[in-house]
């Protein structure tokens, strides 16, 4: 062959090495076409199966939770689908579903045709499976491969054929199965959904949770009534109906009696300091005063006031002349001074009547004062009663809170043992309501479509399959067209002659054919 081929070579090639071509692509072809035909064919059958947030994503807890918390749900975990998944492929699962089906259900007695291709296909698959048969009989012989038992192997066909996977953005999960039968397919789909359903219940079920529940309920509700029983004894050996009222009865006293008695302290403290200033100006005021007055005028004083004025005015213009200690403003000083002893002497001797009565001003003060006295005693008296009035409440209110200690105590027992009783009575109601739906299989699964087989097989793609063994068929004829010509170093044209052998080329002879 030459470094470059031609078209012209590749088509001699091929004319040249028809023969082969032909036979080679009409044998893998036709085994091709066999291997298609005897190839065991296989439906689908699907379902769907939704997923919703219930009960059973919910873990409901022996401790009741305090009334400040909340429960707060954002929709289902990936991990939550995920597990669904986990427990419907379970090989547990399936093995309940072949028990339930069995296995000449799901792998029944082939029958033989009566037309002619269908004899042929038939009798074909059985020579295969005796050929598979006898192969691994070898290999069970030379401990090579396991020999498993029929229900084994069954069991782990449908684990191969199964799928179940969540469709994108979604709480949907889609079951699907191969199978060679669309009936049989269609059924263990469906039986494997309920036995998930089942087991669905079983793996999200709480044992025994309304039995505990009960019990608690009882325990809860027994303590809380002994409780009440000592609470009531109590108040019976105190003598008390209600000791809350009791009490809040005697504080609202003891505040009333408080308040009061401040006020009475202030209006004593008012009243003694308005008694201290009456008595102070009953001290400041005679008992009597003097009503009316007659005065008779003294002639002399007049002469005297006159002949001083005229002194004082002789003094003031010796002053001015001389000087203090000189004998004339001395001699003048006395004189003014024998004047207004003069004039003391005779304001003394002056003569008039005077008329006496009772101080009413006195009177009065005298009356104020005894009346804020006897006012004084009411205040001291009603001071007294009162605080007599508040040791007496303070008494009960000390007598009431000796047993305080215990009593509060039982109440908040009592509390903590209502509020348990009171949310372990609900976890009871939930629990059984919990038990009812799950004897009627009521969950958080829903089966959107139920199990449907496609109308014609799935596997194997006949037609696919077919045309890509047209193409490989060509393929590996014309590979071995040229590796045939590749290997064959015959001398075949005139151009060989001069290529390989490096002669001149006198002329050729075709060959004739008889």
């Amino acid at each position: 062959m030459s470094d470059y081929l031609s078209l012209r070579d590749f088509y001699y090639i091929l004319f040249r090495h028809k023969t082969k071509i032909l036979v080679l692509f009409i044998s893998t072809f036709l085994t091709v076409l066999i291997g298609v035909y005897v190839w065991p064919e296989k439906y689908e059958a699907r379902a769907t199966l939704l997923i919703k947030l219930g009960r059973e994503n919910i873990s409901t807890s022996a401790v009741p939770p305090t009334s400040s918390q909340q429960v707060i749900t954002a929709g289902l975990r990936k991990e939550d689908i995920i597990s669904e998944i986990e427990i419907l492929s379970n090989r547990f699962i399936i093995e309940k579903v072949v028990n339930f089906l069995g296995i000449d259900f799901l792998f029944p007695k082939p029958v033989k045709p009566e037309t002619f291709f269908k004899i042929i296909k038939y009798e074909l698959k059985q020579a295969i499976f005796k050929i598979k048969d006898f192969i691994y009989e070898i290999l069970y012989t030379l401990d090579l491969k396991k020999k498993l038992s029929p229900f084994e192997m069954t069991v782990i066909g449908i684990q191969k054929s199964l799928s179940a996977k969540q469709i994108s953005d979604s709480d949907v999960i889609e079951v699907q199965l191969k199978w060679s039968n669309p009936d049989i397919a269609k059924e263990i789909v469906s039986t494997l959904i309920d036995s998930y359903l089942v087991q669905h219940l079983e793996a999200h079920k709480t044992s025994g949770a309304y039995e505990f529940f009960e019990k608690q309920v009882d325990i809860m509700g027994r303590g809380l009534g002994g409780l009440e029983d000592r609470l009531q004894h109590l108040k019976e050996r105190q003598g008390i109906t209600s000791y809350e009222g009791q009490i809040k009865l005697l504080l609202e006293n003891i505040t009333l009696f408080n308040t009061s008695l401040k006020n009475t302290q202030t209006e004593i403290t008012e009243t003694t300091t308005k008694v201290s200033e009456l008595k102070n100006q009953l001290s400041l005021q005679p008992e009597t005063i003097q009503l009316t007055k007659e005065i008779n005028r003294n002639p002399i004083i007049d002469p005297l006031k006159t002949k001083l004025l005229e002194l004082e005015l002789e003094k003031n213009k010796l002053e001015k002349k001389y000087t203090d200690d000189s004998r004339p403003v001395i001699s003048i000083t006395q004189e003014i001074k024998k004047v207004k002893a003069r004039l003391e002497e005779e304001a003394t001797n002056v003569g008039g009547a005077m008329t006496i009565g009772v101080n009413t001003t006195f009177k009065e003060t005298q009356k104020e004062l005894l009346l804020q006295e006897v006012y004084l005693r009411a205040l001291n008296e009603k001071r007294k009663m009162l605080e007599e009035h508040i040791k007496s409440y303070t008494n009960d209110l000390e007598r009431l809170n000796k047993p305080d200690v215990e009593l509060k105590r039982l109440n908040r027992q009592m509390q903590i043992l209502e509020e348990n009783y009171q949310l372990y009575r609900k976890k009871l109601e939930e629990a059984r309501i919990s038990d009812v739906q799950d004897r009627e299989r009521m969950v958080n699964v829903r089966v959107i479509s139920p199990a449907i087989t496609s109308f014609s097989p799935v596997h194997p793609r006949k037609l696919l399959i077919m045309g890509v063994g047209v193409v490989l068929s060509l393929f590996f004829g014309i590979g071995l067209a040229f590796v045939s010509e590749y290997l064959d170093h015959s001398v075949k044209s005139a151009e060989d002659v001069k290529k390989y052998l490096n002669l001149p080329l006198l002329g050729s002879i075709k060959e004739v054919k008889n």
